[in-house]
């Protein structure tokens, strides 16, 4: 803010509004006893524009657990990169393609790893095991509550396809914090972290 100007940059680099996607690139309003321009800051120099899209104000916020806040924006499946995807599955579910919830093999690899090792040290669920449990029940680890995650991992594989489990593990997964906000779902962490859409991520961001 100057005595004859004012910008506004948002903390959000791009945002999307029923009328289409839009960079928010630095928007700065100048006046003298003459007139009022308006001028956004890209990346090849300023210009002069007529119009210029900032993004929405954030009304609400979702409680998470611990009095913390969350962030999450929505997905579709065709706008996370085939990277990402499959980087996901290669690391957090190989065989989520063959399998119908819960993955037996996986299970009996992370229960030799974990007695070999003395301590815990590989997880045997599955994609589907891992959005139930975040979605649906609790973080304890107890017998019990496996058992369920493991019946409700089935139930959900055989109502809904598997496109459908992965874009809801994609918007639900946690991917960290900023301050005392969550930070939830591919999208709202590829803007986070890399300043950019899920689409626009490459293969080493992915």
């Amino acid at each position: 803010v100057t005595s004859d100007q004012i910008c506004v940059v948002s903390a959000h680099p791009a945002f999307e509004m029923p009328s289409g996607a839009f960079v928010t690139d630095p928007v700065c309003v100048k006046w003298d006893s003459q007139a009022t321009t308006l001028w956004t800051q890209t990346a090849s120099g300023a210009a002069e524009v007529e119009v210029a899209h900032l993004p929405p104000i954030l009304v609400g916020f979702l409680f998470a657990k611990d009095d913390r806040y969350e962030v999450r924006s929505v997905v579709r499946l065709d706008e996370v990169p085939s990277e990402l995807i499959w980087a996901a599955v290669s690391i957090e579910d190989a065989r989520f393609i063959e399998h119908q919830g819960v993955d037996l093999k996986s299970i009996v690899r992370a229960l030799l790893a974990n007695v070999r090792s003395g301590r815990v040290v590989q997880g045997g669920s599955t994609i589907t095991q891992q959005l139930v449990k975040n979605m649906v029940l609790t973080q304890e680890k107890t017998i019990w509550r496996k058992i369920r995650e493991a019946v409700l991992a089935y139930l959900m594989e055989t109502t809904v396809s598997k496109d459908e489990i992965l874009i809801a593990y994609f918007n639900e997964i946690y991917f960290g914090a900023r301050g005392n906000t969550a930070i939830h779902g591919v999208k709202e962490a590829a803007y986070y972290y890399f300043g950019k859409s899920p689409i626009e991520l490459t293969l080493a961001e992915s």
